[in-house]
């Protein structure tokens, strides 16, 4: 700062510094290109009352120059005891510095204008030598006489420099004040960092432990999500089966039918045999009794035991045919009852083999359970252990070293006391923490049984589901094909109705361009041919009638033997 009488030239120290004259252009031609102003580094303090309550011999208020901010600096000091002072030139970086003759010279922190002081001219006489016989002895040198406003320079100059003191000890003490300031921020800069640190350390512990229960939630629902693939794998496998015996026993049913239909057939032709084997042995008969009447009787009672026989054996052939197809019938139920017995004990056997699957799982998860605990016993132990080492080395050491001062160790004994109470109250928590988390694993291995059973029920009422699904649609897709077939007939009738119409139509005008002979003889023809038509279908019609009693008939004694056996 630099003191006036009625305002106060503040120079800034922090944007403007103080550098050498050859450097000063690097520093200046900067400040000077973003403030064009000369004095664009000073600020001009204007003085607000000399007379002020606060200080007012020691400190002024002063305001700048286009601000309402009022600060206070101090005074000048009067300087009363005018100690003699060395008169040194001013600093070449003084910018309050000017010469007498260069009053109106531009501002020494211009850089086109240097400013070069001058070295105060050195009055004093030469060194005189012992004068010689022919040399001319000089005239006595006079006193020098200081002008009076050298000598008013040279006081400014000294008060300058006492306020410069005195402005220097501010600034240390300001910088020890900021230095300490600066070191108690970074003491509190480093303890928040560790704090931080630790923190930090604390959330990437629990993230890493969130990370390892959301890791394990996974595998578990991962394993739970395989075992019900597995459980619906296994089912469809049982449907699949189930279907397959189901279409085995169709086709041993149909199997069945058709040899029972191919007996039918047989016996209808032995049977049709017999009849015509009847019908031979009558015409004999009637032959015999033709050509010799008189043994007519001989031949009728032979002819009848042989009749008896003949029935008699084929009672029998018909016995053992009922026998032998008896016996391929319960052939066959016993095969059918070895196979579902078969599938009775491979289920029984898969649920036994996923219920010991299931206790060894149990077994290995109590093992598990048990060697998690066994360790963690085991740390706690070892680190229950290295505590009393440590805390019995620093007993050592502290008995050592305080062996004569009896308050202190009873001090130490007391908390130590203290903090095996503390661990013994620690390890009880963990006890009952580590119970606590037992019976929520046992809990949670409860509800994933539970939630497994009703896993498995779902997916067999969605099996079931599917089924009834599928068999709608079946019945569905069924129903569409009926009625498609119903409209293909329908349009097939109106196509062979259009057809009729059309070939009416054309043999009635074929018909009225004939003659009459031709039309009578087309009529004639036509009434033969209906006739011959008319006979035709009824021999089909006859046909059918005795196809559709024969198969009845087949029916009928399909379902006898069926509810017979």
């Amino acid at each position: 700062s630099r003191l006036c009488v009625d305002k106060h030239r503040f120079i800034c120290q922090h944007k403007m510094p103080k550098v050498s004259e050859k450097n000063r252009y690097k520093v200046y031609s900067r400040w000077n290109a973003t403030y064009p102003n000369q004095l664009a580094n000073e600020v001009i303090l204007e003085v607000i009352d000399r007379r002020s309550r606060i200080g007012s011999r020691i400190n002024r208020r002063v305001k700048a120059e286009g601000s309402n901010e009022v600060m206070l600096v101090p005074v000048r000091p009067g300087n009363a005891r005018r100690r003699p002072q060395l008169i040194n030139p001013p600093s070449t970086n003084d910018v309050n510095y000017q010469l007498p003759s260069t009053a109106a010279s531009t501002h020494p922190n211009d850089i086109v204008h240097h400013f070069k002081p001058t070295k105060q001219p050195n009055d004093r006489p030469g060194t005189t030598l012992t004068a010689l016989n022919n040399e001319i002895m000089a005239p006595e040198a006079k006193p020098t006489i200081v002008p009076a406003h050298l000598e008013d320079e040279r006081r400014k100059q000294r008060q300058r420099l006492i306020l410069d003191r005195k402005l220097k000890r501010q600034r240390e003490k300001e910088l020890r004040r900021l230095q300490r300031k600066k070191e108690r921020q970074e003491k509190m800069r480093r303890e928040k960092q560790q704090r931080l640190r630790e923190q930090r350390k604390l959330r990437e512990e629990q993230k890493r432990n969130l990370k390892l229960q959301q890791q394990q939630r996974r595998e578990q629902q991962q394993r739970e999500l395989n075992e019900l693939k597995q459980k619906e794998n296994d089912l469809a496998q049982e449907r699949q089966q189930r279907e397959q015996q189901s279409q085995q026993q169709q086709q041993i049913l149909s199997n069945l039918r058709r040899e029972h239909e191919e007996e039918e057939k047989q016996r209808k032709r032995d049977e049709a045999e017999e009849e015509r084997r009847k019908a031979y042995l009558q015409r004999l008969k009637e032959q015999e009794e033709q050509e010799k009447v008189q043994r007519q009787e001989v031949k009728r009672q032979e002819f009848e035991k042989r009749l008896i026989e003949e029935r008699k054996q084929e009672e029998e052939r018909k016995a053992y045919e009922q026998k032998l197809h008896k016996e391929h019938e319960q052939r066959l139920q016993k095969e059918a009852d070895d196979k579902a017995r078969q599938l009775a004990e491979e289920h029984e056997r898969k649920r036994l083999q996923d219920e010991e699957n299931r206790r060894r799982l149990e077994i290995q998860e109590n093992q598990r359970q048990e060697q998690m605990k066994n360790q963690l016993d085991e740390e706690e132990e070892r680190l229950r252990l290295e505590q009393l080492e440590e805390e019995r080395r620093v007993e050592e050491r502290e008995l050592a070293r305080l062996r004569e001062e009896n308050r202190r160790r009873e001090e130490l004994q007391l908390k130590r006391a203290k903090e095996i109470e503390h661990l013994e109250e620690q390890q009880r928590k963990i006890a009952e923490e580590e119970e606590r988390i037992q019976t929520e694993l046992e809990e949670a291995e409860r509800q994933r049984q539970l939630e497994h059973e009703r896993k498995l029920q779902l997916a067999e009422q969605e099996s079931k589901a599917k089924e009834e699904a599928r068999k709608r649609e079946e019945e569905r897709e069924e129903q569409e094909r009926l009625m498609k077939l119903e409209k293909a007939k329908r349009i097939a009738d109106k196509r062979a109705e259009q057809l009729k119409n059309e070939k009416l139509k054309n043999y009635t005008e074929r018909l009225a361009k004939l003659s009459e002979e031709d039309q009578k003889k087309f009529l004639e023809m036509r009434k033969l041919r209906r006739a011959l038509k008319e006979k035709k279908m009824k021999e089909i019609l006859k046909k059918k009638q005795q196809l559709s009693t024969d198969s009845n008939s087949n029916n009928e004694a399909f379902i006898a033997n069926t509810n017979h056996e």
